[in-house]
């Protein structure tokens, strides 16, 4: 620095050529030592990253899979699946099906799984529910499970969509019990997300039982020889299967003095289709259940008839009551929220035999249950409710009509 007068001048010096390349140097150096860490550090974060999202998404399709009732298809290479799980969850479909590297996730559902693939409850027969079985509880569905697998290494060299989809393979990679050998291994750059559908579903078990309804009449000196008639002594519903009859009397005196006779008639007409007949009233008299067999698809009246003949040699008054018992059952009949056409009946093969329907739903399902008055259109709604848990219903046929549980 020098002074000129009253001017002051200062003179600065830059870095020479051979200070800047040594700088420049130093920084390679730092970078090659730096860079690798934090590509590391980035892979790790992305990593992380991709665990966090294959839960969400997987939470994604238990929860579409409670709201509509359809498991979606697995084949390798469609995106119906992540279509379908972008509706539960804020992330365009792009983002379901590929990874932050591009990589198309694999939604694999397990091949010996007893759903159908793409299994749809609102769509299959009432009978080829999972685990639909009649006559003793349903087992859960077989194996219904499912993986996303996530491919993170660059260039998406795993080719996980490569592995054939059958049991073997997928049993393996979910196992994981041999890495050496296992067609996918998981790891930091493949991330795989098990899900355990069986926690989805619930059985459902529906049972008919017999019932047994009483009727009496009393009747006080009954001497006419016309016969008696008690129309409807009460009335079961329609669809009912009538399988036992008996009468028991009290009261009466005998009526067998000089000829005089008194029977009952037990029948569902006047006069007409009978299922005992000229049984003689005697007090204290029961007869033996009587088997018989009677559906209709009409309200079944029955009637019963009491006969005095002879009625001028019918000695003693001869008042007294006649008890009767009949024994039915009801087919009722059930239907699934989203299930299509008529519902499905619980039709008793043997009278008297109690019959049980079971089978597995999918949680959060809605069930109608009816008595078996139900016809195209119409009949008697007994109760909806939504399974959320192993339920089972029993039917027993009016008075009253109820399910129970």
């Amino acid at each position: 620095m020098f002074i000129c007068g009253q001017k002051r001048f200062v003179i600065n010096r830059g870095f020479t050529l051979i200070e800047l390349i040594g700088v420049l140097a130093i920084m390679a150096v730092l970078a090659s030592m730096v860079a690798p860490k934090i590509i590391q550090e980035m892979q790790y974060a992305q990593q992380d990253a991709e665990e966090e999202n294959l839960s969400r998404i997987a939470e994604g399709l238990e929860n579409y899979i409670l709201d509509n009732r359809v498991i979606p298809a697995s084949a390798s290479g469609t995106s119906t699946w992540s279509a379908y799980v972008a509706t539960q969850v804020d992330l365009p479909v792009n983002n379901v099906l590929n990874n932050v590297l591009t990589c198309t996730r694999r939604y694999w559902f397990d091949p010996s799984t007893s759903l159908t693939l793409e299994y749809d409850q609102n769509t299959i027969a009432m009978a080829s529910l999972a685990g639909y079985t009649s006559g003793s509880k349903a087992s859960p569905p077989t194996n219904p499970r499912a993986m996303i697998i996530s491919d993170m290494t660059s260039g998406c060299g795993a080719n996980i969509s490569s592995v054939a989809d059958n049991t073997a393979n997928f049993t393996a990679v979910w196992n994981q019990a041999d890495p050496d050998n296992d067609p996918l291994v998981e790891g930091p750059f493949l991330k795989i997300q098990r899900i355990n559908l069986l926690k989805l579903f619930s059985i459902v078990t529906l049972q008919s039982i017999s019932v047994t309804n009483f009727a009496r009449k009393t009747y006080t000196n009954p001497s006419s020889s016309a016969a008696i008639v008690d129309f409807p002594l009460f009335t079961i519903e329609k669809h009912s299967q009538l399988f036992s009859f008996s009468i028991s009397t009290g009261g009466f005196e005998p009526t067998t003095v000089t000829g005089g006779t008194a029977t009952v008639d037990l029948g569902y007409t006047s006069g007409g289709n009978e299922f005992i007949s000229t049984e003689y009233v005697t007090a204290g008299t029961t007869s033996p259940q009587i088997a018989g067999s009677y559906t209709s698809t009409s309200d079944i009246n029955i009637s019963l008839e009491l006969t005095i003949d002879n009625a001028d040699s019918v000695t003693n008054a001869n008042s007294g009551y006649i008890d009767v018992a009949i024994e039915y059952q009801g087919q009722p009949q059930y239907q699934l929220e989203g299930q299509a056409g008529t519902p499905a009946t619980i039709n008793v093969p043997s009278p008297g035999t109690p019959e049980i329907v079971s089978f597995n739903v999918i949680n959060g399902t809605e069930i109608k249950l009816y008595d078996q008055s139900w016809t195209t259109g119409a009949g008697d709604l007994l109760l909806t409710t939504i399974i959320k848990e192993d339920e089972s219903f029993i039917y027993s046929p009016g008075p009253p009509t109820l399910w129970g549980r």
